[in-house]
């Protein structure tokens, strides 16, 4: 196995002491994470911990809680929420997984410890243990272990004080459905159907003669191998004593959970779930949005001062991995203060003095977050909207250069959801609406074709892929749609593909994510109703010009088969009784 670079640990480690602390509550393996940390900050020494937790629903160290988890449903089922020590993206871990929390003290005369190559590094050792064993295993950047493509396990770090931690965890067995219940954008949908093709993505070390002890000695050995330290095994008794979190290094983005959340949100679950403690929720920030980056979601909040011109305050978190483990922190403090309109180059300036190493997202991705709350604040002005109203608008612009006010001007066609169509009309399933004055979808159409616009119904997924495929065929400029920002997330690939710059309103309601109905949705059969915010369409309608003749009257059409791959294309034919 190749080593991506010479880890520089510190001169003084010699050898990585390990041991098995076996299951114990979440909130204790919390504790005894922090213990070893400081031990090896303190002491410049190496240790390796196996331990397994009962359910329990762990934050990356630089995410909010209302978009990682379905924290509503853990605390009625009584599931602990802890925040990790370091990055990435929230995971769900129970007493049929394998976690290994890794502290490695670095040189002291490393200034600036590389990232980028530990989950690489340790991925690969993982990978060199578990080929030791039989077991066909590869690491798979940015921070996966597979076997034939499904995923065994995942690997998380970050670098703080002088010292490397690592966390990673392996599937001994698969729990789908409460995997998919625990985190809030889950892979797949909570149907029977859903669960098992969960099931199918995930692998799990759950041979019977493959003892969790001999994974354990191949890991520790191989581990020991990369950074070039002695293997010695310890007795848990032996262990550093657990330490309670209590600095502001250990706390997560400002206002998640009452402002600074402690790295323990909840320490233990009530005998009685209805008794969970009630969360001081912060108010939410006056601007919010957020960026798809290459490995992760990136959100935003910005609140102006009450004069309107400058930044009161500024947070930006997500399921990242970066270095310095502060550097949001100071990069909202360097903000405070700053006018709106010297925001940008505000940023461009501390990011280029202050040295870091962003993995998964550029800088480039923080100006495209800032430039799009600062752009909120121009919708709010030019259209009428309120901040709550501002917040409902996604920007999926992929050059990143435009507006959204410029954006609407070009605005050619209007999407609207099935499943915001009422569950009685006849027209939910099909393209086209009559008007008839009995719920929102008819005054979005009504609205649309007065400019102009070609108005479809997406009635599934795979119609979304094929009508924006003939969106693009069609030189459609931009056009506006209405979804839930769960939906964005997932499919924001969907969206990415075809090219087009588009307005997206969140729609409300009755949604499919938060029922657990994705797969009925995706598939065209989700029972509820969802709402289209009417007073936002309005607002926005507002600043859609004229476009002049349909779409459909501006290209040859490529099929004039009913139900065909342009038919939603050609002019519509209306049932208005």
């Amino acid at each position: 196995m190749s080593v991506p670079f010479p880890p520089p640990v510190h001169s003084d480690c010699d050898r990585l002491a390990a041991a098995d602390t076996g299951l114990r509550d979440a909130a204790a393996n919390l504790d005894l994470d922090r213990g070893q940390f400081a031990w090896c900050r303190d002491h410049r020494a190496a240790l390796l911990r196996f331990h397994r937790s009962p359910p329990s629903a762990w934050l990356g160290a630089h995410e909010h809680e209302r978009h990682a988890l379905r924290g509503t449903f853990c605390r009625a089922r009584g599931i602990p929420i802890l925040r990790r020590l370091t990055g990435g993206g929230a995971s769900y871990r129970d007493a049929h997984q394998l976690n290994l929390t890794l502290t490695v003290a670095l040189g002291a005369d490393v200034t600036r410890p590389p990232l980028g190559p530990w989950p690489a590094l340790l991925g690969r050792a993982l990978q060199t243990a578990l080929e030791r064993l039989g077991v066909a295993a590869h690491f798979a950047p940015p921070h996966h272990l597979e076997i034939g493509g499904r995923t065994l396990g995942e690997v998380f770090i970050a670098v703080r004080e002088g010292v490397l931690i690592a966390e990673a965890h392996l599937l001994r067995a698969i729990d789908a459905a409460g995997m998919l219940r625990v985190l809030r954008v889950p892979k797949e949908k909570l149907t029977p159907e859903g669960i098992r093709s969960a099931r199918h993505r995930f692998a799990a070390l759950d041979d019977p003669t493959l003892a969790a002890g001999a994974i354990q000695s191949a890991a520790h050995e191989a581990i020991s191998g990369v950074l070039g330290l002695a293997p010695v095994a310890v007795a848990p008794a032996a262990w550093p004593a657990p330490t309670r979190a209590g600095t502001d290094a250990d706390r997560g983005p400002p206002g998640d959970v009452g402002g600074n959340a402690p790295t323990r949100i909840t320490h233990r679950p009530p005998a009685d779930p209805a008794a969970a403690p009630a969360i001081n929720r912060a108010e939410p920030h006056e601007l919010e949005g957020f960026v798809k980056a290459g490995g992760g979601v990136l959100y935003g909040g910005l609140r102006p001062d009450p004069s309107g011109r400058t930044i009161e305050s500024l947070v930006v978190h997500g399921d990242i991995q970066f270095h310095p483990h502060g550097l949001l922190r100071d990069l909202s403090a360097a903000m405070a203060g700053v006018r709106l309109d010297a925001a940008l180059e505000r940023l461009k300036t501390f990011l280029a003095h202050r040295p870091c190493e962003l993995l998964g997202f550029t800088a480039a991705d923080l100006e495209r977050l800032l430039r799009l709350l600062l752009g909120r604040r121009v919708l709010q002005s030019r259209l009428g909207l309120s901040a709550a109203e501002a917040g409902r608008l996604m920007i999926h612009d992929p050059a990143g250069t435009t507006d959204a006010p410029a954006l609407l001007a070009r605005a050619q066609a209007m999407l609207v959801p099935y499943c915001a169509k009422p569950t009685w009309c006849k027209w939910r399933h099909r393209d086209g609406c009559p008007e008839c004055g009995r719920c929102a979808v008819g005054e979005a159409y009504r609205l649309g074709r007065a400019r102009g616009m070609q108005v479809i119904t997406i009635r599934n997924f795979e119609h979304l892929e094929t009508t924006l495929a003939d969106l693009r065929d069609a030189r459609v400029d931009t056009y506006l749609g209405m979804c839930c920002r769960h939906f964005f997330l997932k499919r924001e690939y969907a969206f990415r593909a075809a090219g087009i710059p588009a307005v997206l309103i969140d729609i409300t309601g009755a949604n499919c994510y938060e029922l657990q109905q994705e797969e009925l949705a995706y598939a065209g059969r989700f029972a509820a109703q969802a709402e289209l915010n009417l007073p936002v369409l309005r607002k926005v309608m507002a600043a859609v010009p004229a476009c002049g003749p349909p779409i459909a009257a501006r290209r040859a059409p490529r099929s004039t088969v009913p139900d065909g791959p342009t038919s939603k294309l050609q002019p519509e034919m209306t049932d208005r009784r």
